[in-house]
């Protein structure tokens, strides 16, 4: 742990669990979260709850109990799941209480354990389901899988696909220009990198272009990014991928 944030310092509910998952305090997340599991709570919050301790856990680098803890859940697409399945807890509520965004963490959860044929056919099966990214909500789930997708073919060196859904989603980003801004999706700190964000998507696609040998193609990513922005000089995120370029091609010379 990087951080001195304990169980004690936040508030007893799930508000505390992702006040410390948001300050790095996994280990303490993942142990409030399981205490509060163990307690009486609405269905739909502690859905939430194993949600977030799945997360944590993951973060820690506790696969197998990740694991066993999304087993729990079952199928996340059962009637069990539904609103309407509680009339009394939620009268007038209808369709899925599972946050789309833990549907997306369930079809990785096969990547963790080196499994990634596995996640990339649950990944696509969900993306089928994906909407046309008119909608702010669609845009988020859509930009989510694909994210999912490019971790997942990093991992599996494929890095001709992850370039192209990299490329996919900054298409997306070109549709929120004129646009109000979102409000981020509901996902526990730290799950995936904010996709409206620029900087963010083309450092991913320079270092994955560096990661595939093409330098030309990283340099010319990272020159984008720097053209986009009014003072890069002072851009923590610039100077990093100056520093990346640099010794990417300092290797190449050698």
């Amino acid at each position: 742990e990087t951080t001195r944030l304990g169980e004690q310092d936040v508030a007893q509910n799930e508000e505390g669990v992702r006040a410390l998952a948001a300050a790095g305090a996994w280990r303490a997340s993942s142990n409030l979260a399981e205490r509060l599991l163990g307690e009486s709570h609405p269905v739909d919050q502690l859905l939430r709850l194993r949600w977030r301790r799945i997360e944590a856990l993951l973060r820690l680098r506790e696969v197998p109990q990740a694991g066993r803890e999304m087993s729990l859940l079952g199928d996340l697409r059962s009637h069990g799941w539904q609103y309407e399945r509680y009339p009394g807890l939620y009268p007038g509520r209808t369709g899925s209480m599972v946050p789309f965004a833990l549907l997306v963490l369930h079809a990785t959860m096969p990547s963790h354990s080196k499994e990634h044929e596995q996640a990339l056919a649950r990944l696509y099966a969900l993306m089928a389901e994906c909407k046309e990214p008119g909608t702010a909500q669609s845009r988020d789930e859509c930009a989510q899988i694909l994210l999912s997708l490019v971790n997942v073919m990093t991992a599996l060196q494929d890095y001709p696909n992850a370039i192209a859904h990299l490329q996919q989603l900054l298409e997306l980003q070109e549709h929120l220009e004129g646009l109000p801004p979102d409000a981020p999706p509901d996902a526990p700190a730290g799950s995936l990198p904010d996709w409206r964000d620029p900087r963010g998507l083309l450092s991913l696609l320079g270092r994955t272009h560096l990661q595939s040998g093409n330098l030309d193609a990283a340099k010319k990513t990272y020159e984008e990014l720097e053209a986009k922005l009014a003072e890069p000089d002072a851009d923590v995120q610039v100077r990093l991928n100056r520093g990346i370029m640099q010794l990417a091609l300092s290797e190449y010379e050698e």
